[in-house]
């Protein structure tokens, strides 16, 4: 199994996902490129042979592209997936980065948290850790799962600059 690491610079915590298995990824593009192209070329069949262009080609580009695009997210997740914590000095921001966007911003009020660690199973039974970020409005997960020590860490440094109980 591989493992997520977690990366400390300043005040910066990045957790990055372990990349996926290349077969896996290799059926998600497949599949992404492929739900993207079918209804390009259904068009251009379609306009060549005389037909045009009609609504109903758009009812299949929307069912044809969201999947697409909801599967490109997937692959680029598992290929360039990582989670970040920036530390401020009232706050604490997280994003999920996809490389080529970010995704899942959320800032938390210092004063209007908790945080803790939540035990996760991951495959084999092996344990494994993420963080917990209750608010007034919202209890938050972080995606990816770390080694208890690892996830002490970042607990640990959270809790000792803004002083939790």
């Amino acid at each position: 199994m591989k493992k997520n690491t977690l990366v400390i610079e300043n005040n910066i915590f990045t957790i990055i996902g372990s990349k996926s298995n290349i077969f896996a990824l290799i059926f998600i593009w497949f599949l992404s490129i492929s739900c993207f192209l079918i209804p390009l070329i259904a068009t251009i069949y379609l306009i060549v042979s005389g037909n045009g262009f009609h609504f109903g080609m758009v009812v299949f580009f929307i069912i044809f592209w969201v999947p697409s695009a909801l599967m490109t997210r997937i692959a680029l997740w598992n290929t360039y997936g990582k989670e970040i914590l920036k530390l401020h000095e009232n706050t604490i921001e997280y994003i999920a980065d996809y490389k080529f966007f970010k995704d899942g911003n959320k800032t938390f009020q210092v004063s209007e948290i908790q945080i803790e660690i939540a035990e996760i199973m991951e495959l084999k039974n092996k344990k494994m850790w993420i963080l917990r970020i209750t608010s007034n409005k919202e209890i938050f997960h972080t995606s990816l799962s770390l080694n208890l020590d690892e996830i002490e860490l970042i607990y640990n440094e959270l809790k000792t600059r803004y002083d939790f109980k």
